[in-house]
């Protein structure tokens, strides 16, 4: 993409801006998409939801990049990583326009909103590493057990390091089945994937859980807090 950009596109663009720009928003939208995907239960339909997503925002950014005031861009860039690459991609459009080499400490000449280039390479740094973040803890909130302790893991000398108390999990319908299906007379019931389990994985010794597919062995294993 980088030479593409720089061969076809922008000559008079440094290759190393191009190159880094892209290595970070291909990282930047890894991450958003982990936080869209945490939003859904289906991977299919995560995607699928992920990328229409990403293609309106960046429609949006275009059509009303030649109107919006600093504030307004620098909120924009920050929350929505489509729309970062595209203020950039007008940032250095506005540069080539007038065969110049793209500054990243100055503003784009002509432009209604007056954030230099490097800000928006520090919203990529931020949305990489704060996006999967946000979408562990959205993940846990709509989707985390209902046990009140969990899994305990004890380090040192001890015969039982790894002990589940009451461990439940619920796997609830989605929004549509909640509101949707009840005013049709039809409601979906929430999946018990595991109930009130207890077990304790003795010091020294190989356990394992058998059973059949949709069980709750997985659903057992996941990580949870002390």
């Amino acid at each position: 993409m980088a030479i593409i950009t720089k061969v076809g596109l922008f000559p008079n663009l440094s290759v190393g801006i191009i190159i880094i720009f892209n290595i970070l928003v291909g990282l930047a939208l890894n991450s958003f998409s982990i936080l869209g995907a945490s939003f859904f239960k289906k991977a299919q339909l995560s995607g699928i939801t992920v990328i229409v997503i990403t293609l309106i925002l960046g429609v949006v950014a275009q059509i009303t990049a030649k109107s919006l005031s600093t504030g307004a861009v620098t909120i924009l860039s920050l929350l929505f990583t489509p729309m970062t690459f595209v203020f950039f991609f007008i940032f250095m459009a506005r540069f080539e326009h007038l065969q110049l080499h793209t500054n990243l400490i100055k503003a784009a000449p002509g432009a209604t909103w007056t954030l230099p280039g490097i800000v928006f390479w520090i919203f990529l740094i931020v949305q990489i590493f704060v996006y999967p973040i946000l979408g562990a803890l959205v993940e846990r909130y709509l989707y985390g057990t209902a046990s009140k302790r969990g899994r305990t893991v004890v380090f040192g000398e001890t015969t039982t390091p790894v002990t589940l108390i009451n461990f439940t999990k619920h796997y609830y319908p989605n929004w549509f089945y909640q509101v949707i299906t009840p005013l049709l007379g039809f409601k979906k019931s929430p999946v018990v994937a595991v109930k009130d389990l207890s077990l304790s994985a003795m010091k020294g010794q190989i356990m394992v859980l058998v059973g059949a597919n949709g069980c709750g062995k997985s659903t057992t294993l996941v990580p949870l807090p002390s």
